[in-house]
């Protein structure tokens, strides 16, 4: 997987029907400076658009000390069009904060799928 930074986040991109992982550290803004954000939980939806239907959505294979690791299984992505998905990661606290360190409607980040030979359409 390929992550490029970006204002929001993170541009990823990423051959369908792969094995992958991301690794997210987990920062929030708090009164104009980057904080860690110690969540306990962590969902990453993937969407066609903005306000699109969901796509997939996972939650982390693991979450500690502000770090979510996401483990994209083949069968994840090999049925799906290659192209520009939207996604973001929201994550969850022990004491029920929620904030989405990752994307969200202001700021979206990018999911591009390129195309394959062996899941070719």
């Amino acid at each position: 997987m390929i992550a490029t930074q970006t204002e929001g986040g993170y541009d990823l991109g990423m051959t369908r029907g792969d094995t992958e992982s991301l690794t997210v550290t987990m920062t929030v803004m708090e009164d104009g400076v980057e904080s860690p954000f110690d969540a306990t939980e962590a969902t990453l939806t993937v969407r066609t658009t903005r306000d699109g239907p969901i796509v997939f959505q996972m939650g982390a294979t693991s979450v500690t000390g502000g770090v979510a690791v996401f483990d994209f299984a083949p069968e994840l992505t090999a049925s799906l069009k290659a192209g520009k998905y939207v996604y973001d990661v929201q994550a969850t606290t022990q004491d029920g904060v929620v904030k989405t360190p990752l994307g969200g409607l202001r700021k979206p980040c990018y999911l591009t799928l390129w195309q394959d030979v062996t899941y070719a359409d």
